[in-house]
């Protein structure tokens, strides 16, 4: 299922006209018939069908777990899917929800907060070119992250670049945004004119950091992240299948685990060997796991208490490419190799803005009565 096919239009659309009920059941039958790679991201939209079905009801208990199941995997397949805009859904859903609960925890009937989010139709557009990397910090961050941000004194906010990785004239690069106390979001780059234009195809992920990151061919390719924090945790791969237009999150274990991959390689566009470094564990921190579907699941051949070999071959390093920090210009610079000599492609400024709290929203001035009439 790679556009939107004739079922899952069919879903839509009577999740559109408030038929709940019909459009979980449609596309079930689209789910039963799909690809593996697929299927979770068709269980999110019918989550969020079963969960607007149970508000319709009446039901705040169903509705409630439905929502958050559909939340927690429609974020492996921002911000575009198969033509819908999963970004816009997943937005509209967070929003519905807080209004759920402002409902609830007023002790309203649910049915009066069903008015629906809309799951739209949109094709896949070109993410508009970047000038600077800016990082959006504000009340939300700063209560989220317990940072001690004020107007008077904001925290600055730092970019960090982990890896390149070069596929024909396309260019990748990951990283982070964080303050000097926390790691705020993810951060993929990519340029398909050799590092002249950049443009940002994944959304950013809160608390994440990205390091890793290969293709296996032109069109298949991997980036590792983890979910930052006193140990890291939460281990996942965001995939590309288009190479590198849209990329969807797959997390490499369902439960909570503290741990990040310490490498990992992809020898074919299904297959690849990773290393887990359990960090804080006794015993044996090391985990060496296999797949054959290109990433979708896992499969443990070996743990280790010491440090596994390296699995990336020596020979595929991108040894003509290479992220510099440069210390007197405060910039992380791209650099290519030409003729034995290092040139700089793009620059990058270390310095990505600041985070502080928004300024209040000014006050409507009171309304003057008018006197009434004598």
């Amino acid at each position: 299922m790679r556009d939107v096919t004739p079922g899952l239009q069919r879903g839509i659309a009577l999740f559109n006209d408030g038929a709940f009920f019909e459009a979980h059941e449609e596309l079930e039958a689209v789910w039963l018939h799909a690809a593996y790679i697929d299927r979770f991201f068709l269980q999110a939209l019918i989550h969020c069908a079963v969960a607007c079905h149970h508000a319709s009801q009446n039901n705040p208990a169903g509705a409630f777990k439905q929502i958050d199941k559909g939340l927690r995997k429609l974020a492996g397949y921002l911000p575009v899917c198969h033509g819908v805009d999963t970004r816009r859904l997943y937005l509209d859903a967070q929003a519905w929800r807080a209004h759920w609960l402002e409902g609830y925890n007023r002790r309203e009937d649910m049915r009066a907060w069903a008015a629906i989010v809309t799951v739209s139709i949109a094709l896949a557009q070109e993410p508009p070119k970047i000038r600077e990397i800016a990082a959006a910090c504000g009340d939300q961050e700063i209560l989220e992250f317990g940072l001690e941000c004020s107007a008077d004194e904001p925290c600055p906010v730092f970019l960090e670049l982990s890896a390149v990785e070069v596929v024909g004239a396309k260019v990748f690069l990951t990283g982070n945004l964080h303050t000097p106390a926390t790691t705020l979001a993810s951060l993929l780059l990519a340029s398909d004119d050799e590092g002249k234009t950049w443009t940002e195809p994944a959304a950013r992920i809160r608390g994440a950091a990205l390091d890793q990151i290969q293709f296996a061919d032109f069109e298949n390719g991997w980036a590792a992240g983890t979910i930052s924090g006193s140990l890291p945790k939460d281990p996942f791969f965001l995939k590309t299948t288009d190479g590198g237009k849209t990329w969807r999150r797959i997390p490499l274990f369902e439960d909570t685990f503290y741990g990040s991959i310490d490498q990992f390689w992809f020898d074919s566009k299904s297959h690849g060997m990773l290393v887990v470094n359990r960090k804080g564990a006794r015993g044996i921190p090391f985990q060496k796991m296999e797949t054959m579907t290109g990433g979708d699941s896992w499969m443990t051949r070996e743990v280790s208490p010491k440090p596994v070999a390296p699995i990336r071959p020596k020979t595929a390093a991108n040894s003509d490419w290479r992220i510099r920090t440069d210390t007197a210009s405060k910039t992380f610079r791209l650099e290519r190799r030409q003729d034995n000599r290092w040139t700089q492609v793009y620059s990058f400024p270390v310095r990505a803005g600041v985070c502080k709290p928004e300024p209040p929203k000014p006050q409507e001035p009171p309304k003057i009565q008018e006197p009434p009439p004598q």
